[in-house]
């Protein structure tokens, strides 16, 4: 008669698909101490009545267990701290380089947002539970929010995605954002953590650059000024703008080279440089009048 094989063993024994090894520390912890604890009152009973060696063999393990269990849950209770730390640093260190830190989950929904007190930088930002795309946008176009979407679809880290919206301000502001995916222990996807950037300023910058660029393309000589200065006055957004040079022994007059009065190009003339703002400009390198200027 055959005897019918054994089922090889596997992990979770009598519960298949269970695995200790998957318990948080602190409840295999405590399952080692309930364990140490069986074992110490049967230990007791055994030194108590006809085994005492095993009794005492029984109880010395439990002493051993519960040192262990308290040696290991102080080594967990500092791991733990340092965990602690470590998250608080990087969270610090990511809002000293970035203008805030986001989080969202498997469906691209807001979960999380940090600005570390800085104002918002939109007049409607996306709020939690909301998918970045559903709030009101004026950049980028619908194929640059599918090109996006994709990526994220795909679970795949992003680096400068830039978006815009009307600011606080009444005027289009724009941001970077980055963001790395998230994935559980078993690999499940569960959302992604990243961050974002005010980049404004640059796009200003960028728009300036290139708008003087191409104003001034098909200019030379004489003529190169004169489109330089319109262009800056154009971009700027300003009525007056003129080009100059330092002269003089002290290098403190200027000599306009090219000047726009907002209508035309006037004539070149030459002035002091003590007491205008241009002399902070030189001394400084950068000022600022909101008004007066011209006075």
């Amino acid at each position: 008669m055959a005897t019918p094989e054994r089922e090889p063993l596997r992990a979770g024994g009598a519960w298949p698909g269970f695995d200790p090894r998957r318990l948080p520390v602190r409840t295999r912890l405590a399952l080692l101490v309930v364990s140490s604890l069986v074992a110490g009152i049967t230990g007791f009973e055994m030194f108590e009545t006809r085994e005492p060696f095993f009794g005492a063999l029984a109880l010395g393990a439990l002493v051993v267990s519960l040192w262990l269990a308290w040696f290991i849950g102080r080594r967990a209770d500092a791991a733990h701290a340092q965990l602690a730390d470590n998250e608080a640093r990087l969270r610090s260190l990511t809002e000293m380089s970035s203008d805030f830190y986001w989080e969202s989950d498997a469906e691209h929904r807001l979960t999380q947002r940090g600005t570390a007190g800085k104002p918002s930088l939109f007049q409607r930002a996306a709020q939690i539970g909301e998918r970045r795309w559903e709030v009101p946008y004026l950049s980028p176009d619908e194929a640059g929010w599918q090109a996006h979407r994709a990526v994220l679809d795909a679970h795949l880290p992003f680096r400068g995605f830039e978006l815009s919206r009307l600011g606080a301000d009444g005027r289009e502001r724009h941001i970077s954002l980055s963001g790395d995916p998230l994935f559980d222990a078993s690999g499940a996807f569960k959302g992604y953590r990243g961050v974002g950037t005010d980049v404004t300023e640059r796009k200003r910058a960028d728009r300036l650059l290139r708008q003087i660029t191409e104003g001034t393309a098909s200019a030379t000589g004489e003529e190169f000024m004169r489109t330089l200065t319109r262009s800056l006055a154009e971009a700027l957004g300003v009525r007056y703008a003129f080009v100059g040079e330092l002269i003089g022994a002290g290098r403190d007059r200027v000599r306009v080279i090219s000047y726009w009065n907002g209508l035309e190009h006037a004539e070149p003339f030459e002035y002091s440089l003590a007491g205008t703002p241009c002399k902070i400009g030189v001394e400084e390198a950068e000022c600022f009048y909101p008004s007066g200027v011209r006075e």
